[in-house]
């Protein structure tokens, strides 16, 4: 059954008082408007985004409504017809593009860093990446890791753009520390590997 108006500004209510039988009704009552919402710009934009990375965003936009101490609710008037749905779609519709607009930004602004982070890792005196040239070089490696999966993208800008400490890394992946500092190892030397086959095929097409 529809929800009316004025159960509507009870619901407001209480969530805005800390009840919270009110906060969690709201979030059942909105919870599949505002992943309908995520997915449908995801998907008009041609974005990929893991189920985890979703949920984290729908429950950033409920924690951006009840955040200092309900602001965004106290805000609501419901003006010219407007429903708390209407309202909330507003909202989801605005902070799924401000999210997707800031993980553009900080990818294209990390990426050189990165790059060049995993470049001082992977690069030694034997190294096939001593014959390319500067520039070259640091194309094939924004290749290699444009290439890797989004995890795998995040853990190296966290290990060696970031320098989190493996402890906080081993937090957030759920994992232990000797793994943080194996998959830094692994993808070291993955990227050192697709570097490696790329040279020679450079090698040998200049060759020709």
């Amino acid at each position: 059954m529809a929800i009316d108006v004025q159960q509507e500004r009870a619901l407001i209510a209480g969530c805005i008082q800390g009840n919270k039988d009110s906060w969690q009704d709201f979030i059942g009552r909105y919870s599949s408007l505002v992943y309908y919402i995520v997915r449908k710009i995801l998907y008009s934009r041609h974005c990929d985004m893991a189920r985890e990375e979703i949920d984290d965003l729908h429950n950033d936009i409920f924690l951006s409504i009840i955040a200092n101490n309900g602001k965004k609710l106290r805000q609501y008037e419901g003006k010219n017809g407007c429903t708390v749905s209407s309202w909330v779609r507003v909202i989801a519709v605005r902070s799924t593009i401000d999210y997707l607009r800031k993980k553009r930004a900080a990818r294209l602004l990390a990426e050189d860093e990165t790059t060049r982070a995993v470049e001082q890792q992977s690069a030694s005196p034997c190294s096939p990446l001593q014959s390319l040239e500067d520039g070259e070089r640091k194309q094939l490696l924004r290749d290699a890791i444009a290439d890797l999966p989004e995890k795998d993208q995040l853990f190296l800008k966290l290990f060696y753009y970031k320098e989190t400490p493996p402890q906080e890394i081993a937090a957030l992946l759920h994992s232990s520390t000797s793994a943080v500092y194996s998959r830094a190892n692994y993808l070291r030397e993955k990227l050192r590997g697709a570097l490696k086959k790329t040279s020679k095929k450079t090698v040998s097409r200049s060759s020709i």
